[in-house]
């Protein structure tokens, strides 16, 4: 166990990993505390799988993972820093939000779907939002042919290869 814990340490120094830590404040709930791992460079991550072309990774069975690591490296690149602002739930239930991002006393609860056809009963927003004393936005990272936020019913959609949505 230390043997992974040092190699984990060293791929997070060396600036090939980030860690992203869990959000337990005070939400009385039996969390998972794991971190969650993510690669700084998607290209690694597409080469480590195999993937060369669009149709490989159209095809893969890793599309949702890569994309939310695609997801999570552009709140890096625009400021946000794993355990400070940026963070992820899951609890035992095994009830899960990808990214909770908090901004200007704000929370964004962001799940990444790498579908433009989303379905509202697969995302968690109604079960984790209330839990939250602070005003809660639920947002779907997808990819959406529109540029912008995208406001639906429940929650809004955005496609992050058009921009960051979280600018002032």
């Amino acid at each position: 166990m230390n043997t992974i814990k040092a190699w984990v340490n060293a791929l997070e120094i060396s600036g090939l990993i980030f860690l992203l830590p869990p959000y337990y404040n005070n939400l009385g709930k039996r969390l998972i505390k794991a971190p969650k791992l993510y690669f700084c460079d998607n290209g690694l991550v597409a080469a480590l799988l195999n993937i060369n072309s669009l149709e490989a990774l159209e095809n893969s069975a890793h599309l949702g993972n890569i994309w939310e690591n695609f997801v999570f490296t552009e709140f890096i690149k625009e400021g946000f820093i794993s355990g400070k602002n940026v963070f992820y739930f899951r609890d035992q239930n095994g009830v899960e939000i990808d990214f909770i991002i908090e901004k200007d006393g704000k929370i964004f609860l962001v799940e990444a779907k790498n579908s433009e056809r989303l379905n509202p009963k697969k995302l968690n927003f109604q079960k984790i939002g209330p839990l939250f004393k602070e005003p809660v936005s639920s947002v779907v990272a997808c990819g959406v042919e529109e540029k912008g936020i995208v406001a639906l019913k429940e929650f809004s959609i955005y496609n992050p290869l058009f921009g960051f949505i979280f600018k002032d």
